[in-house]
C-alpha cells in the first residue's frame, strides 16, 4: 500500500531534480563530460511543462504548438546540414586554391581563381596567358634580364617554399588557437 507523503508526483520529480541540480554532471579539469542521465531527466522535465502549458489552450492552438513542437528538430537538421554542406564546400574550394597558390597567381580572372578555373579557356595549362608563375612575377619586378634561367627555376622554388611555410604556420596557428587538445599529435 501505497503511503500519502501529501506530495503529488511530478511536485517531487522537481524537487528532486532541483537537488540533484548540475552534481549529476561529471567534471574534469577542463571540461564537462556529457551525463545522458541528467540530460534525459530535463528533457522529461521539459516535456511534462510543454505538455502543462499546452493543455490549457484551444484544439486548433495544441495542434499548431504540438507542430512546432515535432518540427524543431527538422528545421534544426536542415540548418545543420546546409551549414555543413557549405562549410565543407568552402574547405574543398580553399584546400585546392592553397595547393595551386604555391606555383604562382591567377592575374588574368583574380587572384581568388584557382589554375584549373583561371586556365579553363585555354588550350593547356602550361600555355596560359591567365596563370602568372613567382619567376614571371619576379620578372616584372626586376626585368627580364635581372635573372638568368637558373634564377628563374630558384625563384620559383622559393615562392613556392615562402608560401608553403606560411600555410604550414598558418595551420599550427589554427590548430593551436582553435583546437589545443589536437595539439601534440602530429599536427603542431
Amino acid at each position: 500500500e501505497a503511503v500519502d507523503t501529501g506530495v503529488g508526483e511530478e511536485e517531487f520529480e522537481e524537487a528532486r531534480a532541483a537537488k540533484a541540480g548540475s552534481d549529476l554532471r561529471a567534471k574534469g579539469a577542463d571540461f564537462v563530460t556529457v551525463d545522458w542521465g541528467y540530460y534525459e531527466q530535463k528533457e522529461r522535465d521539459r516535456k511534462r511543462r510543454f505538455t502543462r502549458t499546452v493543455a490549457g489552450l484551444a484544439w486548433t492552438q495544441q495542434q499548431l504548438m504540438n507542430c512546432l513542437e515535432h518540427g524543431q528538430s527538422w528545421v534544426a537538421l536542415l540548418c545543420i546540414g546546409f551549414t555543413t554542406g557549405a562549410i565543407a564546400s568552402a574547405i574543398g574550394i580553399g584546400c585546392d586554391w592553397f595547393s595551386e597558390v604555391r606555383y604562382g597567381l591567377c592575374t588574368g580572372k583574380g587572384f581568388w581563381v584557382g589554375r584549373y578555373q583561371c586556365c579553363g579557356d585555354a588550350a593547356s595549362i602550361e600555355k596560359c596567358d591567365d596563370w602568372t608563375e613567382w619567376r614571371e612575377m619576379a620578372e616584372m619586378w626586376v626585368g627580364e634580364e635581372a635573372l638568368s634561367p637558373n634564377g628563374k627555376e630558384w625563384v620559383n622554388f622559393a615562392g613556392y617554399t615562402c608560401v608553403s611555410m606560411l600555410l604550414t604556420t598558418l595551420a599550427s596557428w589554427l590548430c593551436l588557437t582553435f583546437a589545443p587538445y589536437a595539439c601534440g599529435s602530429g599536427i603542431a
